[in-house]
């Protein structure tokens, strides 16, 4: 059994029960109690006999045989006897409340084990691939109304990106459509703007999160500024 090394002490109700022993009723008694607690296998009780309770807590035999008339008076007996056996109530019940406590405690780690396997089997897991476009459109550019095609080029936004590309996978999306494709293109992308990054990691926890916040999912035209936030959070942790 799972045995405790120590059991809670009332002074109040210590007190109360052994004021009336004498002295050797006492140290015989407070040395059994310790015995039975270490050493009895179930923590609480000690065959009803002299003898034994002589041999528990190595003391002549008489002497515990005197003590025991005070320990077990007729009118307010300290043990309990029961199938041959003399019983500490006190401990009986401390040796049920810690085995409980146990088992809680037992119950919690065992949940907290499982929702962290849970987890980490889902962060694990591969996203959702779908069928790649059949083609690829031209890469969009915006030019300034106040400035010339021969202006001084920038590099790329986001909303320049190429709008189809290999699709490597899919997040669930508010509204029409339900569905916003994450490309090979954009995964390069944002590999570039964030090198200190395991992006495809977080990208994965992102997909994660939506999945178990679908109240919270966002259009398929705000993915991108949703992912770049994702990316931005992950790097000032």
């Amino acid at each position: 059994m799972n045995r405790s090394v120590a059991f809670q002490f009332y002074p109040d109700k210590w007190q109360s029960h052994t004021r009336r022993l004498t002295d050797s009723a006492y140290r015989v008694y407070h040395e059994l109690l310790c015995w039975m607690w270490q050493q009895a296998s179930d923590q609480c009780s000690i065959e009803a006999s002299h003898e034994a309770v002589s041999c528990a807590v190595c003391m002549p035999i008489q002497y515990v045989k005197d003590a025991f008339a005070d320990i077990q008076n007729a009118y307010a007996p300290l043990l309990r006897t029961d199938a041959g056996r003399w019983v500490s109530n006190g401990l009986r019940k401390e040796v049920e409340k810690q085995t409980a406590r146990r088992a809680q405690c037992q119950k919690a780690a065992d949940a907290h084990h499982k929702a962290a396997d849970a987890r980490k089997k889902a962060a694990d897991a591969p996203i959702e691939h779908n069928t790649p476009s059949p083609s690829p459109t031209p890469l969009r550019t915006t030019i300034s109304e106040t400035e010339s095609p021969s202006s001084e080029t920038h590099p790329p936004v986001q909303d320049e990106l190429p709008k189809t590309s290999r699709v490597i996978g899919a997040f669930p999306c508010d509204g029409n459509p339900t569905e916003w494709k994450y490309t090979q293109d954009y995964h390069d992308y944002l590999c570039k703007m964030y090198q200190t990054l395991d992006v495809m990691a977080e990208v994965k926890k992102a997909r994660i999160w939506i999945d178990a916040n679908m109240e919270k999912r966002k259009t398929a035209k705000g993915m991108k500024r949703f992912l770049a936030n994702w990316m931005n959070r992950a790097v000032n942790k």
